[in-house]
């Protein structure tokens, strides 16, 4: 009897350590992730304010951090309250440009993927505002994502404007944040002129 009291008084110091050490690491991972994002890494020790600034720089707006109180709600809010943890992995770990199998991890084990997010090479991008209607868009904030044939991935608004009127004129479409160039016909044949193409195939004559 002694002896088996003695094995669970161990085993419940193991358990301590390992929890102490956990809270330590996702501590830890969580200031140095703050300082990416361009916050100050006390902020990311300060119980709950910590969420409310994770959800600004991952949501657009920190109050989202209140829906993991919804696990208040019996049965259907632990469900809800795991779904929007899912959401809030993938935007996280997309603001640091990470795919799928980071976002796992980021689910199963957030201490650990939270401190290789905070001290690896990842760095931080500003995703779109968060869209209920859209929930896994993650697009990144002031780009647009488009065709790669046709040269403007990566833009920032202004230079894919500047790209788009000088290609094109001043009179882009934009669908969803994505842009689709007008058609555009040489003056003289009437034929369709391709994106970048400065004269015309079947006669010649220069794009106006």
């Amino acid at each position: 009897m002694e002896t088996y009291l003695y094995l669970l008084a161990g085993m419940g110091v193991a358990v301590a350590l390992i929890s102490i050490a956990v809270a330590v690491l996702f501590i830890v991972g969580t200031c140095k992730v703050f300082t990416k994002m361009g916050r100050q890494w006390w902020e990311g020790i300060i119980p709950f304010y910590n969420l409310f600034v994770l959800a600004e720089k991952t949501f657009g707006n920190g109050w989202w951090f209140l829906c993991f109180f919804i696990v208040c709600v019996p049965v259907i809010g632990g469900i809800l309250a795991f779904l929007f943890n899912i959401v809030w992995c993938i935007r996280l770990a997309r603001s640091f440009n990470q795919g799928t199998g980071f976002t796992v991890g980021l689910v199963l084990l957030y201490p650990i993927f939270i401190l290789i997010l905070g001290f690896g090479d990842a760095q931080y991008t500003p995703l779109a505002p968060f869209d209920i209607a859209h929930p896994f868009d993650v697009t990144p904030a002031g780009y647009y994502n488009t065709y790669a044939n046709n040269g403007f991935n990566n833009y920032t608004n202004s230079e894919f404007n500047n790209n788009m009127n000088t290609n094109y004129g001043a009179s882009e479409n934009f669908n969803n944040g994505n842009a689709t160039a007008p058609k555009v016909f040489c003056t003289n044949c009437g034929a369709e002129l391709q994106p970048g193409q400065n004269f015309c195939t079947n006669c010649g004559t220069k794009r106006a």
